[in-house]
């Protein structure tokens, strides 16, 4: 499987990405991902249990749960579902490219595992001794190529470093480290479900934010919220993935513990997980599995949902992780996590303002 280097230039004060030094190889991803037909991106994401993009996944499972007898005589399930980019033949594809599209009759199996010592021609198709001198990818390699957090890309400036700073609006040059990192294709994959509604993408997955490290990371609901009421409550996580659809979790504070409650119609208790990891972080993930149907079984509508989800929570410092109980009945899951007593509040003092 083929990866590829970027050097990060991180702000500490921040943390988050100013920008990534990136050769042709980075670019030429970015720049020929746009010729992979949504379909196959939708596939790979649904295959490494990613997340999805929003209800784009409800198409691509209602095509799943289709019967095919309601398709036209020449349309199939596999040319919607992994669908075939066409690249260029007058270049040769970059080897990361092909590892996010589905393989074909015609495509050697080796173009999805180590690529052999000789280059690529199109899509496809190995290089036949030839004096045509094709070029790869999409981009030169003369420069080096400076790619924003947002994933815009520009030639590296040739102004002067600080100026570059000054416009990027880094004020503490001191507070500026670099960093080395390698995109795979689980990093690739990442990186295009974030692109589609982050605008901090490379912060978000190789740094860690509110929705870094394979989209795990908790998001406080309070962030940014100065003496709130509910300062003091769990941090509620994303979804990480959730095919199953109308997933919600309630969550209240007692005198003696917190609660969630779950509705988890239609599982039963060994399909559902409930796990405290270090950090006071409450994990609970299940999955429904989809059932075996016999060949000769015809349906006319399918409803009734299969996959996985994933909630995290971040519990507060008094929650007593050693002693989480959870119980299930009548589809519903109620997780009961005991506190120690109330976390006291810090002091406000007002600051008199002289003039």
């Amino acid at each position: 499987m083929a990866t590829l280097s970027l050097k990060l230039l991180i702000d500490n004060n921040s943390n988050k990405v100013v920008f990534a030094e990136a050769g042709k190889e980075f670019v030429d991803f970015l720049f020929g991902y746009l010729q992979v037909p949504l379909g196959s991106t939708m596939g790979l994401l649904s295959e490494h249990d990613v997340v999805r993009l929003g209800s784009w996944s409800r198409v691509y499972e209602s095509i799943e749960n289709l019967d095919p007898s309601f398709l036209q005589s020449k349309a199939s399930k596999d040319s919607l579902l992994r669908p075939y980019p066409t690249f260029s033949s007058n270049t040769h594809t970059p080897q990361l490219l092909l590892d996010f599209v589905p393989p074909t009759p015609s495509t050697p199996s080796f173009l999805f595992g180590d690529p052999p010592a000789s280059p690529f021609g199109g899509f496809g198709q190995p290089n036949a001794p030839s004096t045509d001198k094709k070029e790869t990818g999409y981009v030169r390699d003369v420069v080096t190529y400076m790619v924003m957090d947002d994933l815009t890309v520009k030639p590296m400036s040739t102004i002067s470093g600080v100026t570059l700073l000054t416009n990027l609006y880094v004020k503490d040059v001191s507070s500026l480290r670099e960093k080395m990192v390698e995109l795979d294709k689980k990093k690739g994959l990442e990186l295009i479900t974030a692109s589609f509604d982050s605008t901090t993408v490379l912060t978000d997955i190789f740094i860690g934010s509110k929705r870094s490290q394979s989209f795990l990371d908790i998001w406080d609901p309070v962030d940014g919220f100065v003496n709130s009421s509910i300062a003091y409550a769990p941090a509620i996580a994303i979804e990480t993935y959730a095919n199953l659809p109308n997933l919600r979790i309630d969550w209240k504070e007692t005198p003696e513990a917190h609660v969630f409650k779950a509705d988890l119609p239609g599982l039963v208790k060994e399909e559902v997980k409930v796990e405290v990891e270090e950090g006071q972080i409450l994990q609970i993930s299940g999955e429904r599995s989809k059932e075996q149907e016999e060949k000769k079984d015809k349906w006319y509508r399918v409803e009734r949902s299969s996959g996985k989800f994933l909630r995290r929570f971040r519990l507060p410092k008094n929650a007593r992780t050693d002693q989480v109980k959870a119980s299930m009945e009548n589809g519903v899951l109620t997780v009961f996590v005991p506190t120690e007593g109330v976390v006291k509040k810090p002091e406000v003092k007002t600051i008199e303002i002289s003039g």
